[in-house]
């Protein structure tokens, strides 16, 4: 398996953890929201039951309900406080799984470009191979042409100033 396809798998790898990651966290927090609500419910009846009885409007039933409904709550909370902690280290899991795709996508990136520049390297090779050649046989016509024995240097071909610049100070100019 080269780079390519190696960084490849790992992305697709890390994109498959972080699907499954965010997944969980939908999970967790919906799990987490009907906590609440259930949480909240009881809460406000209470709240009810007990603005109605220091406003003087009680009824017989409302003592054994309060008690119940307190019973519930302090049942929920625990709950509701497990279900906040699995929805955060499902959070958690889920931004390391975003940052492990972060990752591997420049993993990826970077080979791809590593791939390319060696690719392009190659065919420049090839194209300096082109051109020497062709300066030998532009030496030959040109011997033949003037009848001159030795041709040298810019009589010969001329390079440009920007493959001046890059062979003798290392410098690219766009």
């Amino acid at each position: 398996m080269n780079l390519i396809e190696a960084a490849a798998t790992e992305l697709t790898r890390t994109q498959s953890e972080l699907e499954g990651a965010t997944a969980q966290a939908e999970r967790t927090s919906s799990a987490l929201n009907v906590l609440q609500a259930r949480l909240a419910a009881k809460q406000n009846d209470l709240t009810a039951i007990q603005a109605r009885r220091l406003s003087g409007g009680e009824c017989d039933s409302d003592a054994a309900l309060a008690q119940l409904l307190s019973l519930d709550i302090a049942g929920l909370e625990p709950l509701v406080g497990h279900a906040h902690a699995q929805h955060q280290t499902a959070i958690q899991a889920q931004q390391q799984a975003q940052n492990a795709v972060g990752q591997a996508q420049q993993v990826f990136e970077r080979a791809q470009a590593g791939e390319s520049a060696r690719l392009l390297e190659a065919r420049l090779h090839e194209l300096e191979t082109l051109l020497l050649t062709g300066i030998a046989d532009l030496d030959i016509l040109k011997k033949r042409a003037t009848g001159s024995i030795h041709i040298h240097g810019e009589t010969l071909y001329r390079f440009s100033d920007r493959l001046k610049r890059f062979l003798q100070q290392g410098v690219l100019q766009q």
